[in-house]
C-alpha cells in the first residue's frame, strides 16, 4: 500500500515581490532610519559635550537638520553651568549653500539667533555662558 502525500507549495512574499524589490525596500528604511536618526544623535552628542565642559545641566527642546537643504536649527536651549550662571537660546537657525562645500568654500546664507541670554566674563580666560574658551 502506498500513500501519497500532496506536496503545498508555500509562497513567500519575497517569491511574490522579487529580489530587487526587496532589497529597495531594505534599503530605503534603512537610509529613513539614518535620517531621523540623526538630530536625536545630535542632540545626544551635544547635550553630553555640554555636560563634558562644564555645565550642571543642558538641555535642548529641538534640533532639525536637513541635510540636502543645508539647513540646521536649534530650539528651545537651556543651559546651566557648575557656577550657577544660567544660559538660553530661544532658536538658531543657520542655511548654508551646499553647492559651495563642492568648492571648499562655506557660504551662509542666513544666520537667526533669537533670545540668547548670554554671560560673557572676560577675565583671565574668556567665559561664555559658563563654557571656558581657551
Amino acid at each position: 500500500m502506498t500513500v501519497k502525500t500532496s506536496q503545498t507549495s508555500k509562497t513567500t512574499i519575497l517569491s511574490r515581490v522579487g529580489t530587487p524589490v526587496a532589497i529597495l525596500a531594505i534599503i530605503s528604511v534603512l537610509f529613513l532610519s539614518i535620517l531621523t536618526g540623526i538630530p536625536m544623535a545630535v542632540k545626544y552628542g551635544a547635550t553630553s559635550w555640554l555636560m563634558d565642559h562644564g555645565m550642571a545641566e543642558a538641555h535642548i527642546d529641538n534640533i532639525d537638520i536637513n541635510l540636502f537643504a543645508g539647513r540646521l536649527s536649534l530650539e528651545g536651549i537651556e543651559l546651566r553651568s557648575e557656577n550657577g550662571e544660567r544660559s538660553s537660546l530661544k532658536r538658531f537657525a543657520l542655511d548654508i549653500a551646499i553647492t559651495e562645500l563642492f568648492k571648499k568654500h562655506i557660504r551662509i546664507q542666513t544666520l537667526q539667533v533669537e533670545g540668547l541670554k548670554l554671560v560673557v566674563d572676560a577675565g583671565e580666560t574668556l567665559t561664555l555662558g559658563g563654557l571656558s574658551l581657551p
